[in-house]
């Protein structure tokens, strides 16, 4: 009931639930296995919005940019979900599209979750588990998260290091198709 609880609150709870599954120092046995199924199980958003987003996002049609635009996501995530596509000169790419309205979500969950943090500073049973530190912490990875540029800019150091290393395929970042979200 706590991982529905946490799929019914949305993205930013989802991820929360994501990064507890990981940390059974933190949480019971039982607790751990049902936030871990949350690694993989997130509803993806219609194509219609995402291909909506990508055109506004680029500044131009879908059909200008990409000779083909899969609407079936190949997979989904509490912060956005990919798609396979391939550009007009016939290369594949995946493309990766933020949920919509995401932003302002985040924030608003992030207020409730500070909220809820200061209160549970005043526990001192809770206190000693730092709930201020740990949201700050959990804040600056979802931003991160939410900041595509910075993620192809690591993803493109990635692919230099192993471009020369027989038998290793990384992913290319086309910058001309790269937004921050």
């Amino acid at each position: 009931r706590t991982r529905m609880v946490l799929q019914e609150l949305g993205p930013t709870f989802v991820k929360l639930g994501q990064l507890l599954s990981t940390r059974p120092d933190l949480l019971p046995e039982d607790f751990i296995t049902e936030f871990s199924r949350l690694q993989d199980q997130v509803e993806p958003f219609p194509a219609e919005q995402a291909i909506e987003r990508v055109e506004h996002e680029l500044g131009r049609s879908i059909d200008e940019v990409f000779g083909s635009f899969e609407r079936e996501p190949r997979a989904s995530g509490s912060i956005g979900q990919v798609h396979d596509a391939t550009l007009r000169d016939g290369r594949e790419v995946i493309v990766k599209v933020q949920r919509p309205g995401i932003e302002a979500v985040v924030r608003g969950d992030m207020d409730l979750l500070g909220w809820l943090a200061e209160r549970a500073e005043a526990v001192p049973d809770l206190r000693v588990f730092r709930p201020k530190a740990i949201l700050e912490e959990f804040h600056r990875a979802m931003q991160q998260e939410m900041d595509y540029v910075s993620e192809a800019s690591n993803t493109a150091k990635f692919y230099d290091a192993l471009a020369d290393r027989p038998g290793v395929r990384s992913a290319q970042v086309h910058w001309d198709y790269t937004t921050s979200s």
